[in-house]
This record gives structure tokens, C-alpha cells and sequence, in this order.
């Protein structure tokens, strides 16, 4: 994904296989309720394919918010530095590796986690 004066983002077909079961409802696909209460979607290549044009479609859109600067899972051994692509009115994140654009996770944010994010630019882990 290139869009003008952001760097270059991908999408990994593997890492959107990995994800798409947990967070594929979020992104409008078909699911089903587990017992637990989560949603999983199946890892069809339909359901890939859609789950990545649906990451594009975000990245893309002039109305996203963008944190250049960002933190995934500070404070913790999984500390990495990234870019967020934050869509406010649907109130999901994709996060981006910094140092080489490749897609990460996605996920709708919980109150406290859209606060932590507007106010620190970090998403998931510990606080400072």
C-alpha cells in the first residue's frame, strides 16, 4: 500500500491468515459466536482476501488517523515501535511494524485502550 507521503505499508498474506479468524468480524466478515462470547471467522481464501482489502480500504481512506510515532505493547518483552492506522468512527486500529511497514494485528479498541492510544500514541501493554 502506497499512499502519498505515508510510508510504504503491506499486508502479508500469512499474517492476515494468522489473524483473520479473531479479528475478521470487526472487518465485516461472516462469523459465528463462540461459547465463550468471542467471534471467530474461518480462514477461507475468500475470507483472507476480504480481511486484507478491508486493512487497504482503511489505510487508504483520507478519513483515518495516523500515529507515525507509535508504540504496540510498550513496557513489556514484546516492545516494538509502529505506525497506527486508526479509524474513529469504527473505532478499529491497524498497526503497522515501523521499521518495515508489514501489517501486525488489528482489533476493535475498548474504552481505555482508545484513551491510552490518543493519549500516549501506544496500543496493548503496560503503562508508563
Amino acid at each position: 500500500m502506497n499512499v502519498e507521503n505515508r510510508p510504504q505499508l503491506t499486508t502479508r498474506y500469512g499474517q492476515a491468515k494468522f489473524k483473520v479468524k479473531d479479528h475478521g468480524a470487526i472487518h465485516n466478515l461472516d462469523y459465528h459466536i463462540t461459547k465463550k462470547g468471542g467471534t471467530i471467522t474461518h480462514k477461507t481464501e475468500e475470507n483472507i482476501y476480504e480481511f486484507m482489502n478491508s486493512i487497504e480500504n482503511l489505510v487508504y481512506d483520507p478519513d483515518t488517523t495516523w500515529f507515525y510515532d507509535g508504540m504496540y505493547q510498550k513496557n513489556t518483552d514484546r516492545e516494538i515501535e509502529v505506525i497506527h492506522a486508526y479509524d474513529e468512527e469504527k473505532n478499529i486500529i491497524v498497526v503497522f511494524k515501523r521499521s518495515t511497514g508489514e501489517f501486525i494485528t488489528t482489533c476493535q479498541l475498548k474504552p481505555e485502550e482508545r484513551t491510552e492510544l490518543l493519549e500516549t500514541r501506544n496500543f496493548g501493554g503496560g503503562k508508563d
